[in-house]
């Protein structure tokens, strides 16, 4: 018994949009702020009113990454089923968001997404109906 792969087609892009479109979980860049007032006294430095905020970082002055090229080096895919991926996702809102988080989990659910396509993919063929000749070569 023999078995093979076949990978007929392309990579499956929209499960892999869909996949991105409804797991992809980014949430905003948040930080928390804590401010205390120290008192100094002959029992050491005490911290004597301390208040906490937190906040989310929604300012986008930074300049975003090539995903690109960065899904590209992770999952060897080409750059247009890449870029068609990104496009049916419709969740780039949420790579500005957070960009970081946003790749690593697009590489994840890809790569995902490719073990199940190649699975599918795997045939096996029994050899069993062939027949061997019966004359030896010479």
């Amino acid at each position: 018994m023999a078995i093979y792969v076949t990978l007929e087609g392309k990579i499956p892009r929209t499960p892999c949009a869909k996949e991105i479109s409804s797991n992809l979980v980014v949430g905003t860049a948040k930080f928390k702020y804590t401010k205390a007032t120290t008192a100094i006294e002959q029992s050491g430095v005490n911290v004597v009113n301390e208040a906490t905020s937190n906040h989310s970082y929604t300012a986008r002055d930074y300049q975003l990454p090539d995903i690109v090229t960065y899904l590209q080096e992770q999952t060897n895919l080409t750059r247009k089923s890449i870029v068609s991926i990104l496009r049916k996702c419709g969740r780039l809102e949420a790579f500005k968001m957070n960009p970081q988080k946003f790749i690593e989990q697009a590489v994840t659910i890809i790569k995902n997404q490719m073990r199940l396509f190649i699975v599918d993919g795997i045939k096996s063929v029994s050899y069993t109906h062939l027949t061997l000749p019966t004359t030896p070569y010479v």
